[in-house]
């Protein structure tokens, strides 16, 4: 083997070493690795009822803009309980108070017709 091949090979290990611990963002790790609980964040806005998923387990509703959190869309939400529900029709004008989890879910905390 040639003195230059051995030294090009080298320098191409050595350079790929010094990128991955010194240019390489650090990896990302899940909860389950740190051992940290999900991050959540609690929110209120106002939305319409659009529809409820089968069984009530759900309900879709159009809201306005969240400032920090999103713009206005509609999303699915689950209730913490099935009686929060209780008394609400497609096209009903809502108050709302949920909790983003860590793992995405949207959990009613308190909704109410204005």
């Amino acid at each position: 083997m040639s003195s230059w091949f051995r030294t090009s090979a080298l320098a191409v290990v050595l350079l790929a070493a010094f990128a991955t611990h010194v240019g390489a963002a650090a990896p990302e790790r899940n909860e389950r690795e740190t051992g940290a609980e999900p991050c959540s964040a609690t929110y209120s806005v106002r939305g319409v009822v659009k529809a409820f998923g089968p069984e009530r387990r759900t309900v879709s509703i159009a809201h306005e803009d969240i400032p920090g959190f999103m713009m206005a869309m509609t999303m699915s939400f689950v209730p913490r309980t099935p009686t929060q529900l209780a008394g609400l029709a497609v096209g009903d004008r809502v108050m709302l108070t949920f909790t983003a989890e860590g793992d995405g879910q949207l959990s009613i905390d308190s909704i109410r017709k204005p």
